[in-house]
């Protein structure tokens, strides 16, 4: 488990790596692991603190976290056993034997993906949200993980006579390719970080990222000596992929931004629709919340409407209100809106049953929640009038 590595164009320092970093009870403790749950931690770590930016909460996070992390080593190794089944078909023990080896991206990126798609299903949260924000931590994890491939002396490229070419036990320099992707990963965790505070639409930093990492995995994955490929062909699994993640994701970009198809399209929801831009933009005031059961004595039929000042889609809500407010003197005169901060009042947001703003309630029954158009609005002023 020991190997010895040395960069001969750069120094005459030789490193020794013992692939484990300790033992507990006998049992070894992989640097490949610790590394690879270092880089899970400090993203998950992220994730909590950029939790609001994405209308997402930490306890959300967490039960993200739980789930998919196991979705993501079950994708992994289904998918290295997937091609390399000649192997793993002689004995289906060694299946189990993940300690043995054999994890591959892909797998785990479809499994976490696909978990957390369940989990959002399951609590009634959106995916688009919580995927741009997977998908920004997604390389920040990468760029740390790999270098437990340079612990373990894998995921190497053929022989180059470049000065910062890797000699393995003496061997001839090679493409040192985890040192690639870990560079080409954290810088594109930095520019996803600054960008995302400017995103048009939710699955924006998901399709940057498909793009981004399927650019560089092409490139680099042709270097590597250790690919799996499809079948009896020559072609390598990962950079097909590679290609797939950066047509759909650039393509889709292009369309979306040319076309502006993603302020009415209902896969990809329009954070700053155009009628919050220049001359027309919108403040909304601080909130300040009414006693909902205090009601003072009048006809007024009493919504009640939770929202968050930097929700894009809280101010479009406000927009339409006012506007069907001074159309219809009806909807003026007979209904009053108690608007809450549902950060500033999260005890009582919690004693309601919702998970995304914007979401109006009459009383405790609650009548629209999430992204709104005008008539979804109307639909909640008719159903109190009706009351």
């Amino acid at each position: 488990m020991i190997n010895t590595v040395s960069f001969p164009g750069l120094s005459d320092v030789v490193l020794t790596l013992n692939r484990v970093a300790f033992s507990v009870f006998g049992y070894d403790i992989m640097w490949y692991g610790v590394i690879i749950g270092s880089g899970f931690m400090l993203a998950a770590l992220y994730a909590v603190i950029h939790a609001k930016e994405f209308e997402l909460d930490t306890d959300f996070i967490m039960d993200i976290l739980i789930w998919c992390l196991p979705a993501a080593i079950i994708g992994a190794r289904l998918y290295y056993v997937a091609f390399r089944w000649e192997y793993f078909s002689q004995d289906l023990s060694r299946i189990l034997n993940i300690r043995g080896g054999g994890l591959a991206f892909y797998g785990g990126f479809l499994g976490g993906v696909l978990g957390g798609a369940i989990v959002c299903k399951l609590k009634k949260r959106r995916f688009m949200p919580t995927l741009d924000m997977a998908c920004i931590v997604f390389p920040l994890a990468q760029s740390i993980g790999r270098w437990g491939n340079f612990m373990n002396c894998e995921a190497f490229g053929g022989p180059t006579d470049l000065p910062w070419g890797m000699s393995i036990n003496g061997a001839s320099p090679v493409h040192p390719t985890f040192l690639y992707e870990s560079i080409w990963n954290f810088i594109g965790f930095l520019l996803l970080h600054r960008y995302s505070k400017k995103r048009k639409f939710d699955g924006e930093m998901a399709l940057l990222y498909l793009a981004w990492y399927g650019f560089g995995r092409m490139f680099i994955e042709g270097m590597r000596t250790d690919s799996l490929y499809i079948g009896s062909t020559n072609i390598r699994v990962s950079q097909l992929l590679a290609f797939i993640f950066f047509i759909v994701g650039a393509g889709l970009l292009c369309y979306m931004h040319m076309s502006k198809k993603y302020l009415s399209c209902p896969i990809f929801t329009s954070r700053m629709r155009a009628a919050f831009a220049g001359d027309n933009a919108i403040d909304i005031p601080e909130f300040i919340p009414t006693p909902v059961n205090n009601k003072e004595e009048t006809n007024m039929k009493e919504l009640t409407l939770f929202m968050l000042p930097n929700c894009p889609h809280c101010k479009l809500a406000l927009k339409l209100q006012d506007e069907l407010m001074a159309e219809n003197p009806e909807y003026r005169d007979n209904i009053k809106i108690n608007m809450i901060n549902e950060a500033k009042e999260s005890e009582l947001a919690n004693s309601y049953d919702y998970y995304y703003v914007p979401c109006y309630f009459y009383g405790k029954e609650k009548l629209s929640e999430g992204h709104v158009e005008k008539e979804d609005v109307e639909k909640v002023f008719k159903a109190v009038l009706a009351k």
